[in-house]
């Protein structure tokens, strides 16, 4: 098995998880000087394997690094120089290995970035590798969109794309999602708190609330953002018999994505915890969480919600041992 990672401390959390340090930055496995390496090179780095998982970086297209990257002047996309054009890496380990099948996963926003252009673009190196995607329903309103909160207390939609070599296809035919529907009784809020058993509700309050200081800092934006009527709002989950929003990588810089209020008003209110963090995106309750609670929150927020991974996983292996 091979595995890339170029974050040390995700690194970390990889190897106490799974037993293996992933390899670093991937470009160091695909080119040199600037050049891409030819296919032989690479195969002599990168063994061959049935599936391919990758998920590039999504800030690129995500609906807030897009807007953040207008204010600034700064391209995104596949311009982008420095994020964007790691799928281009992508492509060529597909290209060089040719595994039967590409599990790929990306924000909501890349199937209508910049007016469907970077998706187009995007199919066609797919395509052209050799490769059939799946669903193939293109330019439909939630075209491969799945929702993590059929699974999991979370409202969660990501673009999740199987692409799969044209010869098995052509012998195997066409590959079906497995069907993500919402039950009668979903996921709340108050359900995943509950699950997290590890710290009493006073030791969460202590140890992941929010300071006076920091949560003056929100009303004033709240009123700031309520003047102008935009919208933008801190999102103080008082009814918590719901599902939260999606979990962001920023969560760990102020929380205001996802603020759970004190029942009796006495204190300002608290981050998740990692660990309901974890319970959110349905990892297993054994999974070891970085220790630094910042670092934590990154890499949740980070992360695919396991068990939709695990799902479209499962239909796919059922497909190719068909």
């Amino acid at each position: 098995m091979f595995s890339s990672e170029w974050d040390a401390a995700a690194q970390l959390t990889y190897f106490f998880n799974h037993g293996i340090v992933p390899y670093g930055d991937i470009r160091q496995f695909t080119s040199s000087n600037g050049r891409d390496l030819r296919p032989s090179e690479i195969r002599k780095v990168i063994p061959k394997a049935d599936i391919l998982s990758a998920g590039f970086p999504c800030q690129p297209f995500s609906l807030a690094g897009v807007s953040s990257r207008n204010h600034h002047g700064i391209s995104h996309g596949l311009e982008c120089t420095t994020q964007g054009t790691l799928f281009h890496d992508i492509v060529l380990i597909a290209k060089s290995t040719q595994p039967k099948a590409l599990l790929l996963e990306n924000v909501r926003n890349l199937a209508s970035h910049d007016s469907g252009r970077t998706i187009a673009v995007i199919l066609k190196q797919i395509q052209d590798a050799g490769y059939v995607v799946f669903p193939q329903n293109f330019g439909s309103k939630n075209w491969a969109i799945l929702d993590s909160q059929s699974v999991s207390g979370q409202r969660r939609k990501r673009v999740y794309l199987v692409c799969i070599r044209k010869d098995i296809v052509r012998e195997r035919g066409a590959f079906e999602f497995p069907v993500l529907s919402l039950s009668k009784s979903p996921i709340t809020l108050r359900q995943v708190i509950e699950q997290d058993s590890t710290l009493t509700e006073r030791e969460k309050f202590s140890k992941y609330g929010i300071s006076d200081r920091l949560n003056l800092s929100h009303q004033r934006r709240d009123k700031r953002h309520a003047d102008k009527g935009n919208g933008f709002k801190t999102n103080v989950m008082f009814n918590l018999d719901q599902a939260a929003p999606t979990l962001v990588a920023r969560y760990y810089k102020d929380g205001k994505d996802c603020l759970i209020p004190d029942p009796k008003n006495r204190k300002p209110p608290r981050m998740l915890t990692p660990k309901e963090c974890a319970i959110l995106q349905t990892f297993p309750d054994n999974f070891w969480i970085h220790p630094s609670k910042s670092v934590a929150y990154k890499q949740f927020g980070n992360a695919v919600t396991v068990e939709v991974a695990r799902q479209v996983s499962k239909s796919l292996v059922k497909y190719l041992n068909k």
